[in-house]
């Protein structure tokens, strides 16, 4: 499996798919902290929901690099679809963490202002941003949207209500808890939508199991 979690990586690398969401990423914090942003938690609020479209949007070309017929290819020496799949989740949560890490040490290397508590607390509500973009991904890449265009769209869409949602994702109680300066003092609360953030991930992996063999 480690094999194949770096062929992965590898395929996404020489592709450079990797590049546009990572660049956007990048110009949002070097914008943000430039200079003073204020408080550390209010400030995750921004970086922490970016996450959301990052990760899928990397989670989308993740799955993209490949036409049908080397991914046919590729699952066969690879064992079947569900290593395969598992074996692209396992990248994009690497470059989740990735990018959780990023969005974490550049403020604090420039400005220093987190303290142990909420460097924990924006890492936890940063990865819980992460995954969900991740399980939005799975749901707008291929198998189950082959057009480019179309997945920008149900991606966009999906982005929105996993932000915006508040019965639906984790996202949205996860980020006002950062707002309110309140997530080192709910710690519980924090990594029971981590938790649920997870739950989300696994049942998008369900639908793509289920559907994608449909289409495929």
């Amino acid at each position: 499996m480690t094999a194949l979690v770096r062929y992965v990586l590898a395929h996404v690398g020489l592709s450079q798919r990797y590049l546009p969401p990572t660049l956007v990423l990048l110009a949002v914090l070097a914008m943000l902290y430039t200079g003073d942003a204020g408080p550390a938690l209010p400030a995750y609020v921004l970086t922490a929901g970016l996450l959301v479209p990052v990760t899928a949007w990397f989670t989308i070309a993740a799955r993209g690099v490949e036409t049908p017929e080397q991914r046919a290819v590729t699952q066969v020496t690879a064992g079947g679809p569900v290593r395969v799949l598992v074996a692209e989740t396992a990248a994009c949560l690497l470059y989740t963490a990735a990018v959780t890490a990023i969005s974490l040490l550049w403020p604090q290397v420039a400005h220093g202002r987190a303290s142990l508590a909420e460097f924990g607390a924006g890492a936890v509500a940063h990865l819980t941003c992460g995954v969900v973009g991740v399980a939005v991904g799975l749901l707008c890449g291929r198998p189950l949207v082959s057009r480019v265009g179309t997945a920008s769209l149900v991606g966009c869409a999906l982005v929105l209500l996993a932000l915006l949602g508040e019965w639906v994702s984790p996202v949205p109680a996860t980020l006002r808890l950062l707002g309110t300066n309140t997530a080192t003092d709910r710690p519980t609360v924090l990594i029971g939508l981590t938790v649920v953030a997870v739950a989300m991930l696994a049942a998008a992996s369900a639908v793509v199991l289920v559907l994608g063999r449909r289409r495929e």
